[in-house]
């Protein structure tokens, strides 16, 4: 079987593609967490202050 070589891509354009993937990766993760944390709190407006956060930091992306 041979490799089209028409399609690949420069080394660092598929590196700028991994590192969007891991970043974007994290940041998903890091947001869960953060709503998680934020339905845990017994505070209401402690978990308030904890979904703004994280709404602001979902719609920045």
């Amino acid at each position: 079987m041979s490799v089209d070589s028409s399609h690949e891509l420069p080394e660092g354009q598929v590196m700028k593609l991994v590192r969007q993937y891991r970043n974007r990766r994290t940041h998903a993760r890091s947001l869960r967490a953060l709503y998680a944390r934020a339905h845990a709190v017994s505070s209401p407006s402690m978990r308030d202050e904890l979904l703004v956060i994280a709404q602001r930091s979902d719609f920045a992306r």
